[in-house]
């Protein structure tokens, strides 16, 4: 080799620039996308959820991971008792309305019920009334509606985002399509910035927490966590089909359908704390590690 002569780049030096270069567009694209985020979380933009704004119960867990560089929070659900209605859409039109899908048919009215907590007693009579006698639960309602009031004024604004909290008034049950007594369990979609800082959330949750349905999406342009838990946490169970109310009368097994799903919420909230403490301990032992 000449003196003047500049030394060959290795190969292997080669092959990671375009790995290298590539990892940090995903980055700066990260960090703007979270950018975004935080400024529709802070105002409720773009959230279609019944509530309209952010479950009060998640909000621990999104800010721990919110501040942390290495992730944003892009949806989440705490955990709700719902009544939702579908209707089945024909085998002809299964793939006409891709935005209908949990609902079905467009007819369908969705949901008739939320509420993201444990049942009062009292909502609980007032629901197996409205259920099994076939009345309206509007009057009855009235009082869930102004603990929604209650929840956002106690709640304010807490940490950038407007917390409501409460149950949506219940109308008198369709006539046609299916009803359905859900018990659904806290839930949360994650971005990460690398694909090591996914493995950690994924290791909180799935082997310390115990959601063991959670799982990161092959890094593309995003990298997703999901965190979920295993089946058998929540509830579905019809209560009208093809509009016929087959728990007319039946105040008993209904009211012991929502104890139940009272049960599994509990549970739920138990299984989301222990996962805030998991999260928290990752990344501390990573900023330990750092130092």
């Amino acid at each position: 080799m000449g003196d003047n002569e500049t030394p060959a780049t290795p190969a292997w030096q080669e092959r990671r620039r375009p790995h290298a270069a590539k990892r940090q567009q995903c980055e700066k694209e990260f960090a703007a996308h979270k950018r975004q985020v935080m400024m529709n979380l802070s105002s409720n933009a773009c959230d279609h959820s019944p509530k309209g704004g952010v479950d009060r119960k998640c909000l621990p867990l999104m800010q721990l991971l919110n501040t942390d560089d290495d992730y944003v929070t892009t949806s989440s659900c705490s955990g709700r008792i719902a009544l939702f209605h579908s209707v089945a859409v024909p085998e002809d039109r299964a793939g006409a309305e891709p935005a209908a899908v949990k609902r079905g048919d467009k007819d369908a009215l969705g949901w008739l019920l939320v509420k993201h907590d444990t049942l009062t007693g009292r909502e609980i009579e007032l629901l197996v009334h409205a259920l099994c006698d076939g009345a309206e639960a509007g009057a009855g309602a009235a009082p869930a509606e102004a603990q929604d009031e209650e929840g956002r004024q106690q709640a304010g604004e807490l940490g950038g985002v407007w917390v409501r909290e409460g149950v949506l008034r219940p109308a008198a049950l369709p006539a046609f399509g299916m009803v359905a007594l859900k018990m659904e369990p806290f839930v949360m979609h994650v971005e990460c910035r690398t694909m090591e800082g996914a493995k950690r959330l994924l290791s909180a949750a799935a082997a310390d927490a115990g959601f063991r349905n959670s799982g990161v999406t092959p890094p593309g342009k995003k990298i997703m966590c999901g965190i979920r838990h295993a089946p058998g946490l929540g509830l579905d169970v019809p209560l009208v089909m093809d509009g016929v109310n087959y728990v007319t009368g039946q105040h008993a097994y209904v009211r012991r359908l929502l104890q139940v799903a009272n049960t599994k919420m509990q549970g739920n909230d138990v299984r989301l704390r222990r996962l805030e403490a998991a999260v928290a301990a990752r990344l501390a032992e990573r900023g330990e590690r750092e130092l």
